[in-house]
């Protein structure tokens, strides 16, 4: 029985540092990107440093997955003006919630999408929170400046 109990957690670590080992970034620190052409808005999202650390989750805009936010990371897209559907998705290891909700966007406009939560736990009590707020401009330069840019998947950053 022992020896189940030993390879289990042995198996479980595994996972654990696999599911780890792409989140911590190196690159870049944050830079403005150009400006929204006309019929686009410009949309950073973002997250500053928040728990659980060494997870990413994955950021989705309608539907199609657009990057894996790492702790203290950034990128951004252009939309057409509209409203769009955003949702981070957590793995079941990191016990944060999903995060969902919608954004409507504007033509030449700029906005910043911050993903942040918080995970503690003692030896009796676990909690876990998670927030995905539309954040003014002047507020999230001074949090994203620290951040790591994140290349979206399968789109062309201008």
């Amino acid at each position: 029985m022992r020896l189940f109990n030993i390879c289990w957690m042995l198996i479980f670590s595994l996972f654990v540092l696999t599911g780890c080992a792409t989140t911590f970034l190196e690159g870049p620190k944050f830079k403005e990107a150009n400006p929204p052409r006309f019929g686009e808005a410009l949309v950073y999202f973002y997250r500053p440093n928040s728990t659980p650390f060494l997870l990413s989750p994955d950021l989705f805009v309608d539907g199609k997955k657009i990057l894996e936010l790492g702790n203290q990371g950034y990128s951004y897209v252009y939309l057409k003006p509209g409203e769009y559907d955003i949702k981070v998705t957590w793995s079941f290891m990191s016990g944060r919630p999903d995060l969902q909700g919608k954004i409507k966007v504007e033509e030449g406009k700029e906005y910043f999408i911050r993903s942040h939560g918080h995970v503690s736990y003692n030896t009796i009590v676990y909690s876990a929170s998670g927030y995905l707020d539309s954040i003014p401009k002047t507020d999230a330069l001074k949090e994203i400046k620290h951040c790591i840019f994140i290349k979206p998947i399968g789109i062309k950053p201008k």
